[in-house]
């Protein structure tokens, strides 16, 4: 879920600088599942 979708949902509060967040957020990629972490 994008961290602006998560800001809009009931319950969750922001304090501070939320674009920080979702800068933050776009540097991050999703993971490789292949990604060998042993080996041999």
């Amino acid at each position: 879920m994008a961290p602006d979708e998560l800001v809009r949902r009931e319950g969750v509060a922001v304090d501070g600088d939320a674009g920080a967040v979702t800068e933050l957020f776009a540097y991050l990629d999703s993971p490789d599942p292949d990604f060998a972490i042993v080996t041999p």
